[in-house]
């Protein structure tokens, strides 16, 4: 029995986004991963960015709360800055970065 993606995070009980974490440490730390392989994880790893990370459910989200309630700390220690900062999102293929500017 054989199941497609993202079935297989059903099947699983798997969220997407830690599916893309252990894609990303998957390739990296095996360095005898075919090539075509290599290539497979990652067009799965850009669908989840693209679009399956950011579902209802996500366990990314919570990452991104608590990332935004560290800066809310830090901005209240800090001077104030006219308007509000943007978060900024950006998956590298190795890891999720969050920063404001």
């Amino acid at each position: 029995m054989t199941h497609a993606f993202p079935a297989v995070l059903e099947k699983l009980e798997l969220h997407a986004f830690d599916m893309c974490k252990i894609i990303d440490s998957f390739v990296r730390y095996e360095p005898s991963t075919p090539r075509d392989l290599k290539r497979h994880l990652h067009s799965i790893e850009e669908k989840i960015v693209e679009s399956l990370a950011w579902e209802r459910g996500s366990s990314l989200y919570p990452l991104l709360v608590a990332a935004c309630e560290n800066q809310e700390n830090q901005d209240k220690e800090a001077d104030p800055v006219e308007g509000p900062p943007l978060l900024l999102v950006q998956f590298t293929g190795s890891a999720l970065m969050l920063s404001y500017s």
